[in-house]
């Protein structure tokens, strides 16, 4: 999603609620991984599981690892 089509820009509520309306109906987890916390505390308001992204990169692991669950 591009902040300029959707007319939306985190950590607006709109941009995540767009998002999460997007989504296939059968889609029970999001997973949003950003690198500020002012957007992730929005989006789990939103019902969205978060990851904090760390400079050094562990956060990729993680999201293999929820990948892995989420199959």
């Amino acid at each position: 999603y591009c902040s300029s089509v959707i007319g939306y820009a985190k950590p607006d509520p709109g941009a995540f609620t767009v998002v999460m309306a997007g989504r296939p109906q059968n889609a029970v987890d999001v997973l949003f991984v950003d690198d500020k916390e002012r957007n992730l505390a929005v989006a789990r308001t939103l019902g969205m599981r978060t990851l904090l992204a760390d400079e050094a990169g562990a956060w990729t692991a993680e999201v293999d690892r929820w990948l892995a669950m989420a199959h």
